[in-house]
């Protein structure tokens, strides 16, 4: 009896092992990512100082280069934004600092009963920018966010809650914040896999 019991306890651990390494083998699934290259295009991308004051609003074309697997991690890369247009700006102006491409772009969460994933949550990192303000040239950089539709992804809004530090000059305001939405073109699929 007591060889019966070692032998029942034994296949309950090799049992207890595969399950674990079951559900660690799901849990690494990777997110798949079908056209890889496309554009996200703000109409109306508006730029709003913090303290108020300042709103400016452009029009706006991100390139994006994503990549085929995304990790389900918390800052994974996703891909880059390799260009940025900027065009038809109201109450002021603004230059995207060039040699600060390609900017990163990373996960930052996911939502969604898995495996439909209903839209995901990017930050881009260090994007770094000139508005002109009052005349002044003012230098902001930091780490906007947005979030997608999904799974079929057409369009990106921009995170308004999201702080961009910058100014510098008197006139220049101290941080700043994004609003607006993006057409994404061609459509970007997302698939569990």
């Amino acid at each position: 009896m007591h060889k019966r019991s070692k032998l029942l306890f034994a296949a309950l651990i090799a049992t207890l092992a595969l399950s674990i390494g079951a559900g660690t083998a799901s849990a690494s699934r990777s997110i798949e990512v079908s056209p890889t290259a496309s554009t996200a295009t703000f109409p109306a991308l508006v730029f709003s100082s913090s303290e108020g004051g300042v709103s400016i609003t452009c029009r706006v074309v991100l390139t994006q280069r994503l990549h085929e697997r995304i990790a389900k991690t918390v800052g994974a890369l996703v891909g880059f934004i390799t260009e940025v247009d900027v065009r038809e700006c109201r109450g002021g102006g603004a230059i995207v600092r060039r040699e600060t491409l390609p900017w990163h772009l990373q996960l930052v969460s996911f939502t969604g009963t898995l495996p439909r994933i209903t839209s995901v949550r990017l930050r881009i990192i260090r994007a770094t920018f000139l508005l002109e303000v009052f005349g002044v040239r003012c230098r902001y950089q930091g780490n906007p966010e947005g979030t997608t539709n999904g799974p079929e992804v057409t369009s990106l809004r921009a995170d308004p809650a999201i702080s961009i530090p910058g100014g510098g000059e008197f006139l220049c305001p101290p941080s700043g914040n994004f609003a607006g939405s993006a057409t994404v073109s061609p459509t970007v699929r997302m698939r569990l896999v």
